[in-house]
């Protein structure tokens, strides 16, 4: 066909139209999620969500993940907030200034600051839970002597090394440590027992001060290096209290360990026991790395007396196991004899620490191991005819049943 032709031209002119009719109405009919923009553009992806209690209402703090402005697929965090009068509010607030839908099913960490005083979470708790916003195995943790904003900054100025931020430092810690954590779920259901008990790991993060060498050309004396800060994690081996979601105290790291040991979800972890003796002879500290254990608490009323017995099958492995060779070879100690004394110190250490953190709860008159609850469900007639209710706790006699093996 010549397109020199005027009544060719004319034709293929009219093929064009056709064609980008077509074209447009195809266009028209195609799914919006072919033609709208990607998915990660019109959602507001957050990670970690922080809660706080304010001069004039309540604060949202939240960590946003979003695409970097790159090409190889990359992402950064950043930290988005709001405050209105309700917790509902703020995150309404929070999606109308960002301009994007709030998008919490990757939500893995609720931080909850050192703000609401004698005010109870739980109905903000519960809301985040019944809206559907939050999954319930969000882990919830406990911001030390800080906003929930605070610590959610720090947090996203942690080293490189922790570069995929607190939620994954947290659910880490769930997994491979002793370190006890509690879910949202978890934490509504056990404020709703019978103790009315629930708690939280403490989250302690610092700035470490950083000097490196250099010069600014001015100076003003006293040296050339210039300092820096970077945000990490001090401490995370403590547990907030609380009862009927208000926080009645802390557990300090021996009696939070003691806690650790009656949570039957808290398999792992380092145990250490100072000054180990055998034969006469002191190896100093002795390290093990708990493999596995199994928690059986039995309750009962011995002559009306609330009692609780704790056994613990605790499976261990040695981690300096040159420190026991050397006694046996240098200091003539048995094998046998330090199997025995290996066995007795170790329980005793295991019974102390549980010994702790029951003297803890009955101070701060809070059952966060719920021995009280497992009394009301498993004797419960005992536990109806028991007079004076209020002081079951002051009056439990805990008694621990430690049995350790070493592989």
């Amino acid at each position: 066909m010549d397109a020199r032709n005027p009544k060719n031209k004319e034709r293929l002119l009219r093929i064009y139209r056709i064609l980008i009719a077509l074209f447009a109405v195809v266009l028209v009919l195609l799914p919006r999620s072919v033609t709208s923009m990607p998915e990660i553009e019109t959602k507001l992806l957050l990670t970690v969500l922080g809660l706080d209690k304010t001069e004039n209402g309540y604060r949202v703090t939240a960590t946003a993940v979003m695409p970097a402005e790159s090409q190889n697929g990359a992402t950064m965090r950043t930290d988005v907030e709001s405050e209105e009068v309700s917790v509902s509010a703020a995150l309404e607030k929070l999606s109308l200034k960002m301009g994007k839908r709030l998008e919490l099913g990757l939500c893995g960490v609720v931080v909850v600051g050192d703000t609401f005083g004698d005010e109870s979470l739980l109905p903000h708790l519960k809301y985040l839970l019944s809206s559907g916003k939050i999954i319930p195995g969000a882990y919830l943790i406990f911001a030390d002597g800080m906003p929930a904003k605070k610590a959610i900054e720090m947090s996203n100025a942690l080293s490189e090394a922790s570069s995929n931020g607190l939620s994954t430092l947290v659910e880490h810690n769930a997994l491979n440590t002793h370190m006890s954590t509690i879910t949202l779920l978890k934490f509504l259901s056990d404020t709703a027992s019978v103790t009315s008990c629930a708690y939280m790991p403490i989250l302690e993060i610092g700035v470490k001060e950083q000097e490196f060498e250099g010069s600014d050309g001015g100076g003003s004396g006293e040296g050339s290096g210039a300092q820096t800060g970077k945000a990490e994690i001090e401490q995370i081996n403590r547990i907030a209290i609380y009862k009927k979601g208000v926080k009645t105290g802390e557990f300090d790291p021996v009696e939070t360990r003691g806690y650790d040991w009656t949570d039957k979800n808290n398999t792992q972890g380092l145990v250490t026991v100072k000054n180990f003796t055998a034969g006469g002879i002191e190896a100093g500290e002795v390290y093990c790395q708990l493999i596995d254990k199994r928690v059986n608490i039995d309750v009962s009323f011995e002559d009306g007396v609330p009692t609780a017995k704790v056994r613990i099958d605790a499976l261990m492995k040695f981690e300096e196991r040159y420190k026991l060779s050397d006694m046996n070879k240098y200091g003539g100690v048995s094998e046998k004899e330090l199997s025995e004394r290996m066995k007795e110190q170790f329980s005793a250490k295991i019974a102390s620490n549980i010994l702790c953190a029951v003297e803890a709860m009955k101070r701060l008159d809070a059952d966060g191991s719920g021995f009280t609850d497992i009394l009301y469900r498993f004797r419960t007639k005992d536990y109806n005819a028991y007079e004076n209710k209020e002081s079951m706790l002051a009056d439990l006699v805990v008694v621990p049943e430690i049995n350790v093996k070493f592989r």
